[in-house]
């Protein structure tokens, strides 16, 4: 007989933790780093136009479905917020999209979380490419806009995981130093 127990990952006063049952459990520098990884899927390619920005640069994302699908595009913070760009785009085999569109765009402004933004420390944010057979449900987490992002995304990590797990996902991480 086995079980797995409530697991989950949030951000919260600053910190991240590993909630499991009732306890929560404070996550190490390392452990962080973890959770901010490159991953390649066989069925999308994501591509960032730079990796290591100052706070203040422009950038372009790349990606290319190599297999029809729902295509969305999402980045997260390393303050814990989640942004969505695209949603549920239905893609054709072989598309490739530019987010923003270069012919439209000077790219996505990057910025340093709060913490980071003037000092030496670098902000790493981690952009997902997910390509899933069937829509899936993205409405908790904040579209992309000029407004401040929702404080409750920071809760929204585990349960974005989870709604991708039968999902092909890529993801890069952008760097962004803060300006001094």
């Amino acid at each position: 007989l086995s079980c797995t127990p409530f697991m989950d990952v949030i951000y919260k006063n600053r910190n991240w933790y590993l909630v499991i049952e009732r306890e929560m459990f404070n996550l190490n520098q390392q452990n962080i780093e973890r959770l901010f990884a490159r991953v390649n899927s066989p069925n999308i390619r994501l591509t960032l136009s730079k990796n290591d920005l100052k706070s203040g640069e422009l950038y372009f994302i790349k990606v290319e479905a190599l297999k029809r699908g729902y295509l969305s595009l999402i980045q997260f913070f390393d303050s814990g917020q989640l942004q969505v760009l695209i949603d549920n785009d239905i893609v054709s085999s072989n598309k490739s999209i530019t987010f923003p569109d270069d012919t439209l765009y000077e790219g996505l402004y990057a910025e340093a979380n709060k913490q980071n933004k003037l000092s030496k420390r670098f902000s790493k944010d981690l952009t997902l490419a997910i390509l899933c057979d069937d829509r899936i449900d993205l409405s908790t987490i904040s579209a992309i806009s000029n407004e401040s992002l929702v404080e409750n995304n920071q809760y929204l990590f585990s349960q974005l995981m989870q709604k991708v797990s039968k999902c092909s996902v890529s993801s890069d991480i952008i760097n962004i130093k803060g300006r001094l």
